[in-house]
């Protein structure tokens, strides 16, 4: 086939739609081949997930070098550090980087023998477009209007311009995300499961004092299910129950009446309806 290449060069203004969005900063007008970055929102784990999961289907499905380029190694390596996912600064794989791996998939889709396979390259077509699809609305303007022209050119019925206007796609697809990548500042970490800790009970008369802290981890799904805010912990003595609020530097403080105390019993929760929860494990105090 004939691989004469006519590279148009894609400006790409990164306008930032990401989890309602951020706006551009600019002073003024910007030349065309200028890249506006401005400060994206935190990545949601739950996006940085589906974006990792839209790549490794798309290779996956793809002709056999493209399934050597996104493996599970890789996906771990993009699990392992999901802001250098985005942002490619500590040399690991990226996802811009992963779209570019197309360049050469889509431009040699060839058996030993020179001849064209239009089977792979279909399937890496279709995969390239799931993962346009998967990042389109958080790019700018700009690079979707340039994107869809080669898209719109792609679909010829003459494989050679099609294959021509698919690596200008690749070309821009991958610039463009990478500018994207570069406003992500933060990629929101897995859930972790929080505690109580740096627990001091101290006598005082026939009152226990009692100071400590809890971690401010982003609730697990099975502590959703039981309330929406970490904002209490409840004190157990020989007398029963007691709650108290926790504070804006996750701290706690409470005096409660035990003069016959020896330990105590702490947790913390939130509210669910009049009814606490407790979603942290139960941590056993002396009293000193």
């Amino acid at each position: 086939m004939n691989k004469f290449i006519v590279r148009t060069a894609l400006t790409s203004v990164t306008a930032l739609a990401l989890f309602g969005g951020a706006d551009i900063l600019t002073n003024g007008s910007v030349s065309l081949g200028q890249t506006v970055v401005a400060q994206a929102k935190t990545v949601s784990r739950k996006q940085f997930l589906s974006d990792v999961e839209v790549m490794r289907k798309a290779c996956l499905h793809g002709s056999e070098y493209m399934q050597g380029r996104v493996t599970l190694d890789t996906v771990s390596q993009y699990k392992s550090d999901p802001l250098d996912a985005y942002r490619g600064e500590n040399y690991g794989p990226t996802f811009s980087g992963s779209i570019y791996d197309y360049y050469y998939g889509v431009s040699n889709e060839e058996d030993d023998e020179d001849n064209f396979l239009p089977a792979d390259f279909e399937a890496d077509y279709s995969g390239l477009m799931s993962i346009y699809k998967q990042f389109r609305s958080r790019l700018s303007s700009s690079a979707q209007d340039s994107l869809d022209n080669y898209k719109a050119e792609s679909e010829t019925s003459n494989m050679d311009d099609r294959v021509d206007a698919t690596m200008q796609f690749v070309e821009g697809l991958s610039t463009a995300v990478a500018d994207y990548g570069q406003t992500v500042t933060k990629v929101q970490p897995a859930a972790k499961a929080n505690k109580v800790y740096g627990i001091d009970a101290k006598k005082s008369g026939k009152y226990v004092i009692v100071f400590g802290k809890v971690t401010h981890n982003r609730l697990m799904k099975s502590a959703l299910a039981k309330t929406k805010k970490l904002n209490r912990a409840q004190i157990k003595t020989y007398r029963g129950k007691k709650t108290v609020k926790i504070n804006g530097q996750h701290k706690f403080k409470l005096k409660v009446y035990a003069p016959k105390a020896k330990t105590l019993k702490i947790n913390a929760g939130g509210m669910n309806g009049s009814k606490y929860a407790a979603i942290t494990k139960t941590v056993k105090v002396t009293v000193r």
